[in-house]
Parts: C-alpha cells; sequence; structure tokens
C-alpha cells in the first residue's frame, strides 16, 4: 500500500468542509524536524511545504504552532532541571519540559525567528509541588506573573495566554518579583493575530531530532501526551525512522497502536513508512598503510552518517570504527591500521539493516490497516520511480546521506502527502 485515497475513510472527517480554525500535528524524528538540515541545503522540508499548501486552500496560517524545548529559538541561563519518567508533571513532548532550581532567578528566553509574526502567544507550562507565582515578560516590558494555580495534586499541562505583540523575545525567570522560586516550561505557540481567527490551518511540527516513537509515547508517571489533547488536532501524522535501532517491531506497533487510540475521538491519523535507510555494505578494493589511521577505497562511497560506524576487515583492529569522514574516497579510522594492502576487505556497518526495516514497514501497514488510519509507504513508492533500496534512491537524489533525504526527497514526501490529503502539489 503506496497511498490513501484522499476520498477512504480514513481521513473521512479531514475531507468535511469547516468553517474554523483546524489543527494539523506532524510527530516524528529529524525527516519531520531537524534545523541542522538548514546547513545540508534543506530549505524547505516536507512539513513547511505541507503549511504552505494548506495556506494556499485554507487561508493564512494564523500561527506558526508550537515551538519544543528542543528548537534551537530557545536558550536557558542559570539551572534548569528536565523532567524525568517517575514525575507526575512528565506531560511535555519528548521529556522536554524543565523546571527552575527556586534558587536564583534562572531564566529561559524564545528568540523569535526573524520571519515568523508573533502578535499574541500561548506559553506552555505544568504544575508541580513547590511550583511559584513566577513572572514572564516580552522583549523590554514589564515582568509580569503568570498567576500559578494553587495545590499540588493537579500535575497537567497548562496553558497561558497572553495578547502581545513579540517584536523580538519573549523571557520567563524563576522569580515572583519579591524572591526566587521555582518556574516551569514547555513550550510556547506564537498566533500571526492577537485577535481569535476563524479560518486557517495552524500546522504544529513534533518532529524531534534523534528521537524515537518509543520516546513519545514512552511509559511515565505523568501523561506524555498531553499536548495532543489540548491541541486536539484535526488530522495526526506519524513518521519515525530510529525506532528500528531498537530491533523490536512489534512493540512498535503496540506503542503506535496505543498513540492513535489516544487521539481517534477528535483527529484522523496519516501514517508515512519511511524509505530504506543505508544498511551495512562491503567492498574490496580497500587502501591501509601499517601504523596509519587512513582507509581509503574507490567504491566505499563514505558519507557524513558513516561518521562512528563499526567497521571490520584487511588490516582493520577489532572494534574499530570510522572516526571522520575527509570524502566520498577516503575515511579515519579510530584505530591504525596492523599491515598494508591495496586491495583489502571492509565492512561498514549499518545500525539499520533491510530485514529489520521491511518488519517495521510490514507492523505500521499492518497498524493502518487494524486501526483505518490512512498511509503512505515511501519504500515501495520510491522503490516505483526510483528504484529498490538506498542506493537506487541515492543515486536518483532522492538521499542526502544514509539517514536523511534531499530537498528533492522533502519534495517528493510533500508531493505525496498533499496528495493523500487532496491538496493541490507544488
Amino acid at each position: 500500500m503506496t497511498e490513501a485515497d484522499p476520498g477512504d475513510s480514513a481521513l473521512a472527517r479531514w475531507s468535511l468542509p469547516s468553517n474554523r480554525v483546524r489543527n494539523v500535528v506532524c510527530i516524528g524524528d529529524s525527516v519531520t524536524y531537524d534545523r541542522a538540515m538548514l546547513k545540508t541545503g534543506i530549505s524547505r522540508n516536507w512539513v513547511e511545504q505541507l503549511a504552505t499548501a494548506l495556506d494556499d486552500v485554507t487561508g493564512a496560517r494564523p500561527g506558526d504552532g508550537f515551538r519544543g524545548m528542543w528548537r534551537d529559538e530557545w536558550k536557558q541561563r542559570g539551572e534548569w532541571t528536565q523532567v524525568t519518567a517517575k514525575d507526575a508533571f512528565d506531560v511535555a513532548p519528548f521529556r522536554q519540559g524543565y523546571f527552575s532550581s527556586g534558587q536564583i532567578a534562572d531564566d529561559v528566553v524564545w528568540t523569535k525567528p526573524a520571519s515568523m509574526t508573533a502578535a499574541a502567544f500561548d506559553l506552555y507550562w505544568f504544575q508541580m509541588p513547590g511550583i511559584g507565582d513566577w513572572q514572564y515578560r516580552v522583549d523590554d516590558d514589564q515582568w509580569r506573573n503568570v498567576g500559578a494555580p494553587a495545590g499540588t495534586g493537579e500535575n497537567k499541562l497548562h496553558r497561558l495566554f497572553v495578547r502581545q505583540h513579540v517584536r523580538s523575545r519573549v523571557e520567563i525567570r524563576g522569580h515572583d518579583g519579591n524572591n526566587p522560586c521555582v518556574a516551569s516550561i514547555v513550550g510556547i505557540s506564537p498566533y500571526s493575530m492577537s485577535s481569535q481567527a476563524s479560518a486557517g490551518t495552524l500546522v504544529h511540527n513534533l518532529g524531534h531530532a534523534h528521537q524515537m516513537l518509543a520516546a513519545f509515547c514512552r511509559p511515565s508517571a505523568g501523561d506524555p501526551l498531553a499536548l495532543l489533547d489540548d491541541i486536539r488536532p484535526d488530522l495526526v501524522t506519524v513518521l519515525f525512522t530510529n525506532d528500528v535501532r531498537l530491533h523490536d517491531p512489534e512493540r512498535f506497533g503496540k506503542t503506535l497502536q496505543r498513540l492513535i487510540e489516544r487521539v481517534a475521538s477528535y483527529a484522523d491519523v496519516l501514517l508515512i513508512s519511511p524509505y530504506e535507510q543505508r544498511p551495512s555494505r562491503s567492498v574490496s578494493d580497500a587502501v591501509t598503510t601499517s601504523g596509519s589511521d587512513v582507509v581509503t577505497s574507490p567504491s566505499a562511497l563514505f558519507l557524513a552518517s558513516d561518521s562512528r560506524a563499526g567497521i571490520r576487515g584487511t588490516n582493520i583492529r577489532d572494534g574499530s570504527r570510522i572516526a571522520s569522514v575527509r570524502s566520498r574516497q577516503v575515511a579515519t579510522m579510530t584505530a591504525a591500521a596492523t599491515g598494508s594492502c591495496a586491495t583489502g576487505a571492509l565492512t561498514i556497518e549499518g545500525p539499520r539493516d533491510s530485514t529489520t526495516q521491511a518488519e517495521y514497514r510490514a507492523e505500521t501497514r499492518h497498524v493502518a490497516a487494524g486501526m483505518g488510519c490512512a498511509l503512505i509507504d515511501l519504500y515501495e513508492a520510491w522503490a516505483q520511480t526510483a528504484g529498490t533500496g538506498w542506493d537506487a534512491c541515492y543515486a536518483a537524489g532522492l538521499m542526502d546521506d544514509g539517514l536523511h533525504p534531499t530537498q528533492l526527497g522533502h519534495d517528493d514526501i510533500a508531493s505525496r502527502v498533499h496528495g493523500v490529503l487532496g491538496l493541490p502539489s507544488a
């Protein structure tokens, strides 16, 4: 199954006309959001393209969605502690909730991206034992108290709406105006207008590099999915590539099912199975020199994602890894070669073997069919257009390295998502 029919019952609610603001939540890892991708030629990832396509159909977006603490828009100063899964107030996506020391006026600053308009915003925080009536301010305006609710029994996510234009930044501090106190923070959601919008679509990018569905839906004393119930999205997309490292596709399927069940009363769900990521490979033209940590191969095609990969072969010390990639033909090793050879064997290990990846995709298809979700299988889709497997997709220009898509790859993902949702392609 590669693409769901836009008229499919899986997206029946999404296809209905709406006279209100709608919300889309995109959950995933670095393929969904990674600031570092901007350094590798990715100017508009597939989620931003989805937001733009929705602007064209439903009108100008009323805001830019939730901005989690993992984004580099946030800077912490002082002592902030990350919540643990043992805390009843573990209510932030990917456990990215923080609280201050209460001993000094610790502060955290959100800096608005230059391209964004923020005429108002929601501050997200959590109640916890000992929290104080902490303060926030916009730009250089006066400090204002949040008015923390009394009591310690209620540990859900809280949201404070602030109708104030942001020129540059929003700052919160662990201080009540008289003394230091404990403050907490989960994120911010900026709006492009100060009054309540009546149309348009808010796209919330909940993609976090290096993360997994297992972390998003983690076992916890708190409620890791609290933000979803607060936003109550009309549509949820789910695209993870990293869970395959756990080598437990059945657990992945059960976790995916729990997430779908949580949002089933208010959201349609679109599941996206990833393309194949680079598996282990072997070459027979490796050049090593005794005592040198450099290995050369005309055919190895070393890429940045090979850094720290395990290696083995002729004259390669046990336990060696790639320390750095100098070029597509040259890499350095963590240990010097034990001998010299002009045509040695070399295996570069990939942590995501093709068989396990296929099992995860099969589990996703099984869950989609059983739960009535829309599905895009990028492996099947790209196999039809570029050829089967990572090598074919890299040759077709869809892959940037062993793990991530190029701009062309993001464009392709966006086009397929648009097609399933009944949106015009760019």
